[in-house]
């Protein structure tokens, strides 16, 4: 049995991941903070102890007898929260020593497309990073670092750069979820944007899927995490409803990507299509 150790477990794509290890015959430290208000997401769960812990310091916890992986999800804070935002910068750096210390083979840690920034080309893993918020700053800030710590250590890196993903337990400010309610509300929704700009929406479970397989295949590196297919923003909300309507204005936001690096090194990692019941 594998042994994980983890971070943001009671969040939205860290508890898809977290179902995913359990089901996959991985054991799971979950890091948790002592004032944690999701932490009753975790209750009643196999193979998972919890442990309460300031993640801003990077004690070694006695029970923690094992690691294989360290896989760091946890993130707080608004997009252009810059305080909020620097300190993300520093736990995480603080969680790779963590890693460092337990004996970790590899960290994984969730980037974001938001280090990419605006670009109308094809997004790869060679595009250039220029975010445009201070989360997206903050998400590129701790990638340069810990890729450079990590080069000073045995444990291999695994930045994942994460495109949107949607899925039951998605945040419900998120815009599924936002056009799913005002449909039953009100019958009806409404975009700002033309819904012409290219996105990209993968379901939480292959997300969690392509992040376990990652890091059992014992690479290192960056990777786009993403479906394999991009649309047009119109062609997944007609999927939702024909009541939605959109608007006029042209959105700067693209995330046309490419994850071939991703699908050469795991193989096929998506097994949901895109449908979303109101």
């Amino acid at each position: 049995m594998k042994t994980a150790v983890m971070t943001g477990a009671t969040g939205f794509l860290g508890g898809a991941l977290l179902r995913e290890l359990i089901a996959e015959d991985w054991f799971v430290y979950a890091l948790c903070r002592r004032d944690s208000r999701r932490r009753h997401r975790l209750e009643g769960l196999d193979r998972i102890e919890i442990i309460e812990t300031d993640l801003s310091s990077a004690t070694v916890d006695t029970r923690i007898t094992g690691c294989d992986a360290f896989f760091h999800l946890a993130w707080e804070g608004g997009r252009n929260s810059f305080d909020e935002q620097f300190e993300n910068v520093g736990i995480t750096l603080n969680c790779l020593r963590l890693a460092e210390k337990l004996g970790a083979k590899t960290f994984l840690c969730t980037g974001s497309q938001a280090e990419y920034g605006e670009t109308r080309e094809m997004i790869t893993e060679e595009t250039a990073v220029n975010p445009c918020t201070s989360y997206g700053a903050a998400k590129a800030a701790a990638y340069f670092l810990a890729r450079d710590y990590a080069k000073q250590t045995n444990v291999s890196l695994l930045w994942t750069r994460v495109f949107s993903v949607y899925g039951e337990h998605d945040n419900p400010n998120s815009l599924i979820p936002c056009l799913c309610k005002s449909l039953r509300k009100t019958g009806s929704a409404q975009l700002t944007t033309d819904g012409t700009q290219m996105w990209n929406y993968l379901h939480e479970t292959d997300a969690a899927r392509a992040l376990r397989l990652l890091v059992e295949s014992g690479v290192e590196g960056v990777f786009n995490v993403a479906s394999m297919e991009s649309r047009p923003l119109r062609e997944y909300v007609g999927m939702i409803s024909d009541r939605i309507s959109f608007g006029t204005e042209k959105s700067d936001v693209n995330l046309n990507v490419s994850v071939d690096k991703l699908h050469a090194v795991i193989g096929e990692w998506e097994k949901r299509q895109f449908e979303i019941a109101i």
